[in-house]
């Protein structure tokens, strides 16, 4: 199996979940842990969920759980499926190849699609049972020179229209890189504000960052970040259980 986490979400109207003393606001909730088993071996421990994807779970039960690939691969509808038989509701995939910032051609952003085209699945599916992941490193970093900046602002734009154009139920975007994360906020307020994305948009933030140097507070970079793009509704907390936990 490529799938590497569960995640848990309730969708449309997500509720605060407790962490410690703290309270994370609208939260969807990413555990990092052992693989999951192949599909169609693994069901979820979540009682009330039915078969279908996704699930609006039954009586007083309203929690959905994805499972989360490091590849969409070449047969989306055949991973949706594998997911859907493993009693998942959805699933969470990167929208684009993986690339290492630091080898990326200079100038314009090219955009590399996970997917081999956006009929891959039809509409509905993309907008109920497919959560998309950006790049990792769309983060410039608050002492990163010009041309690495203008990249970053590039590669978000272009990657943030082309999730749109898809109609995923969510985007999900990488954490920041460290508290100081003024022109990541920036470049999505930008964004917001210029009503380029209109789908959900979750940070994913671990509970400690650890850049291999001091570990830092997972609530620090979070509440920063959101100050930063002043308190946006539309920006919620991707949550993920490290094992500092």
């Amino acid at each position: 199996s490529r799938a590497t986490r569960r995640w848990r979400s309730r969708p449309g109207d997500l509720g605060p979940e407790s962490v410690g003393s703290r309270r994370w606001p609208q939260t969807s909730g990413l555990r990092s842990g052992p693989r999951p088993a192949a599909a169609g071996g693994q069901r979820r421990s979540t009682a009330g969920a039915r078969r279908g994807m996704p699930v609006s779970g039954s009586g007083d039960i309203n929690l959905h759980v994805g499972r989360e690939y490091d590849h969409a691969g070449d047969d989306l509808r055949g991973l949706l499926q594998g997911a859907s038989d493993a009693k998942f509701d959805f699933v969470v995939i990167p929208l684009f190849h993986k690339r290492a910032a630091d080898k990326l051609p200079a100038g314009e952003y090219e955009l590399l699609p996970s997917t081999a085209s956006d009929l891959a699945v039809d509409s509905k599916t993309w907008n109920s049972a497919v959560v998309g992941v950006l790049s990792e490193w769309l983060d410039p970093g608050p002492n990163a020179p010009e041309s690495r900046r203008e990249l970053c602002r590039d590669a978000l734009d272009k990657e943030l229209r082309w999730a749109s154009h898809l109609g995923v139920y969510g985007i999900v975007l990488p954490s920041p890189q460290t508290p100081r994360c003024e022109l990541y906020a920036a470049a999505l307020n930008r964004q917001m504000l210029g009503g380029i994305c209109t789908t959900q948009l979750m940070v994913r933030i671990p509970l400690v960052r650890d850049n291999h140097g001091p570990k830092v507070d997972g609530w620090r970079i979070w509440n920063n970040f959101r100050l930063l793009c002043d308190h946006s509704p539309r920006l919620q907390v991707a949550l993920e259980l490290t094992a500092d936990l």
